[in-house]
């Protein structure tokens, strides 16, 4: 697998996640930023003085626990050499392709065509197959559970979701939805070329010339 998605700290002792995403997945470089400074505020804070005598242990013992959580998760950041990047990215690829074609479109969405149970049955049911080894162990190391060789469409965004952020690019699925089918594509090209004057399977009609009217 070209990538560890838990770190050992967010797992149980039978070694599966304790989590649906890893702790990275939701701490950018602001975040990581941010909880940094708060720990330097409060050392600096307890070593100036600020902190009342009685509270010096319990705030003392926050910090560790909020430098604690910053270590693991740095240690956890999947590092991605070259290979493990196109691997990753071949992967999610397929895994997008497959989402795109199982989503309804926006335009059936907006005309209320999209079905509430069929919907349902897609994101719950584990109907969609895996398709190779290397989506299989992605699968595994995003704990997702397979049952007879399928898994949700949920899974699978959860896996594109991971994948994407570990490449630094953006994981909203509603960048796989499609604005219209293909079908509602033809009618488009249908109806410009009748607006054009030209109708398939016929023949332009030709211009009738008006008679000649002579002035003898």
């Amino acid at each position: 697998m070209p990538m560890r998605v838990f770190g050992d700290f967010e797992r149980r002792k039978d070694g599966k996640p304790t989590g649906d995403y890893p702790a990275w997945y939701y701490t950018n470089k602001q975040q990581m930023t941010d909880l940094k400074e708060r720990v330097r505020t409060g050392e600096r804070a307890l070593e100036g003085g600020f902190v009342p005598p009685a509270a010096k242990d319990r705030f003392r013992a926050e910090l560790e626990r909020a430098k604690d959580k910053i270590s693991k998760i740095e240690s956890s950041v999947p590092k991605l050499d070259s290979l493990a990047k196109d691997k990753i990215f071949k992967l999610t690829k397929e895994l997008g392709d497959e989402i795109t074609d199982s989503m309804y479109t926006r335009s059936d969405m907006m005309k209320g065509l999209a079905d509430g149970h069929s919907e349902a049955e897609r994101m719950t049911t584990k109907m969609m197959p895996t398709k190779n080894e290397n989506e299989v162990e992605f699968a595994q190391e995003c704990g997702v559970e397979i049952v007879d060789g399928k898994i949700t469409r949920t899974d699978k965004e959860r896996m594109w979701k991971i994948g994407r952020n570990a490449l630094g690019e953006s994981s909203n699925t509603e960048i796989l939805r499609r604005d219209s089918s293909f079908k509602d594509s033809g009618k488009k090209a249908g109806s410009m070329e009748i607006k054009t004057g030209r109708r398939r399977g016929r023949v332009p009609r030709k211009a009738v010339l008006a008679p000649v009217v002579s002035d003898e």
